[in-house]
């Protein structure tokens, strides 16, 4: 498929599940999301701020980033079911500094710099052209947040014995190459971190399994995290975050 076809296939794949995952149990891989949700956040002040979610898709990040002190959220997602069900939280649990609109990545209807942080949780690799949606993004944040899959040695093992093959759309899943999106993002002059983490390729609502799953995952990440090399064996999953040059050079001093 080309980009045009991806990108339809994209728009009407996604919005049936319940926008409120409050309401059913929680799968181990949701968890394991929050923690990853919590991690992506911790280097950045979100008080105040005016914060472009894409891919957003029903609102559960954006709800996360209001909670957590954004002044502003705006939903973009390519999908208009998702939007229905970020309007539907919207109203129900009262987030009336949540905007939707519906654009594609890659030309967001924005000014420059018309937000202080862009960020994209899980939903790079369901774009066709990574360097022009993160060109996008940088062009009208500040600084950004990506959360997202990659392809490192193991993941490209797995994948061969069926694991991660296609998304449930039947789409492959367009994979990030760290060291590419760090060039991407010193190219819009900004300092790239990229931290990895290995995720397990397992999901359940067994609560013991899933307790388990999640030790593992603290476990496991104790050594992947902190560690550039291992994260590119086998860091399957990576927060990265692009900050501005002299907010970086005050970080470190």
């Amino acid at each position: 498929m080309d980009a045009t076809e991806l990108k339809s296939v994209e728009s009407q794949a996604w919005g049936d599940a319940d926008f409120d995952m409050d309401r059913i149990a929680a799968k181990s891989s949701q968890v394991i999301g929050a923690l990853l949700l919590k991690r992506s956040i911790q280097d950045f002040e979100l008080v105040g701020k005016n914060i472009i979610n894409v891919g957003g898709g029903h609102g559960e990040e954006a709800e996360f980033l209001l909670k957590n002190g954004a002044d502003e959220v705006t939903i973009v997602d390519i999908a208009p079911l998702q939007l229905k069900n970020a309007r539907l939280r919207k109203e129900e649990h009262r987030l009336e500094s949540l905007e939707c609109v519906r654009a594609d990545a890659e030309n967001l209807p924005f000014r420059d710099e018309s937000f202080d942080l862009g960020y994209i949780y899980l939903a790079l690799h369901h774009f066709p052209n990574h360097s022009k949606s993160i060109f996008e993004l940088c062009r009208v944040a500040r600084e950004v947040i990506f959360v997202d899959i990659m392809n490192p040695v193991l993941t490209r093992i797995l994948t061969r014995f069926g694991f991660w093959r296609e998304e449930a759309c039947g789409v492959t899943p367009n994979r990030l190459n760290g060291k590419s999106v760090e060039n991407m993002l010193i190219n819009q002059k900004l300092k790239p971190k990229v931290t990895y983490f290995f995720v397990a390729p397992s999901s359940t609502y067994n609560r013991p399994l899933t307790r388990c799953l999640i030790s593992f995952f603290k476990l496991t990440n104790q050594i992947v995290s902190r560690s550039r090399s291992v994260g590119l064996l086998c860091g399957n999953v990576a927060i990265i975050s692009g900050t501005s040059m002299n907010k970086a050079q005050s970080l470190d001093t």
